[in-house]
């Protein structure tokens, strides 16, 4: 495969909903996608001879609390480094973002948490903190 280019943009609700199918998550509908994605602090996907292979994107409020939501690379562009390069500039960006006391989180996939140890990310629960929960409607 050639060279992939990482840009600062979204991808629009029916690629998102692409990468996540092609990853074995659900689609989902379109129009909550668009209030989702353009609500987002910063999104980076990865192009392959103008298609997308890849997305990421950073919510939360802008001032605390930081997520890294959807990190999706597409399975047969996967282990070309496209998730390390883009998770690289996602950290590079909340290093202009995040202050003192700052947060940032993320859910990893199954068997995802040493990719993520990489970049300095700890599991939970440890001796500090309890077990992250969720809750999906």
């Amino acid at each position: 495969m050639g060279n992939y280019v990482l840009t600062e943009q979204l991808p629009s609700p029916e690629v998102f909903n692409r990468l996540r199918s092609a990853v074995g998550w659900p689609k989902l509908n379109e129009k909550l996608l668009e209030k989702a994605l353009n609500d987002s602090i910063f999104s980076i996907c990865a192009l392959l001879e103008n298609r997308t292979i890849g997305m990421g994107r950073i919510i939360g409020d802008g001032a605390l609390y930081f997520y890294i939501q959807d990190l999706i690379v597409l399975p047969e562009c996967q282990g070309m480094g496209v998730g390390s390069a883009m998770l690289q500039r996602l950290m590079e960006l909340l290093e202009t973002k995040t202050s003192e006391g700052s947060f940032v989180g993320l859910m990893a996939a199954r068997e995802s948490e040493a990719f993520y140890k990489k970049f300095g990310f700890i599991e939970r629960p440890n001796g500090h903190f309890g077990p992250g929960m969720c809750k999906y409607k």
